[in-house]
């Protein structure tokens, strides 16, 4: 039986989908899940009191990974590196990846699938000598869309989170 408590935010995994786990799976934040519908707009001809409000597509933004940078070889830096200074002569290589909240046994309770990753953007974080906290790198992906599924994996929601 599911708890009735709210998940606490603090206990996710990261999982590339075809990559090992490891050092790439560790991330301290991820932002990004969310999934927006546009409203068209349209007056009605003829009847100013009326404008009708339309669903239009569906919007992702995009999802942002942060984590401590490591003085190791990534797979996945080496990813986004070269998806990001390519000359795009070679297509992109998009990955899909589970977001997952855990529960207290460590078992994923919900999970988000963003399907058709690929990097737009790589930030390191500002080095400061006067702060004592880690050197931070953040990853930015673009994405075609994200599925979450809570508890039964058969509870799935297309397309918002």
């Amino acid at each position: 039986m599911a708890s009735p408590f709210p998940l606490p935010s603090f206990y996710f995994s990261v999982q590339f989908v075809g990559m090992s786990d490891g050092p790439d799976s560790a991330f301290s934040e991820v932002t990004g899940l969310e999934a927006e519908r546009e409203v068209e707009t349209v007056a009605e001809g003829g009847e100013n009191r009326f404008v009708h409000r339309l669903p239009g597509r569906v919007t992702h933004r995009n999802l942002v990974l942060k984590r401590g940078i490591m003085a190791t070889t990534s797979p996945l830096r080496r990813w986004c590196i070269e998806a990001i200074e390519s000359d795009l002569a070679q297509p992109l290589s998009p990955m899909d990846i589970d977001v997952s909240l855990l529960n207290a046994e460590g078992t994923p309770a919900a999970v988000w699938s963003v399907v058709g990753a690929w990097p737009v953007k790589m930030d390191i974080g500002a080095f400061n000598a006067s702060d004592n906290s880690y050197a931070t790198e953040t990853l930015e992906l673009a994405f075609n869309r994200v599925t979450r599924r809570i508890g039964d994996p058969l509870d799935t929601i297309s397309g918002i989170t």
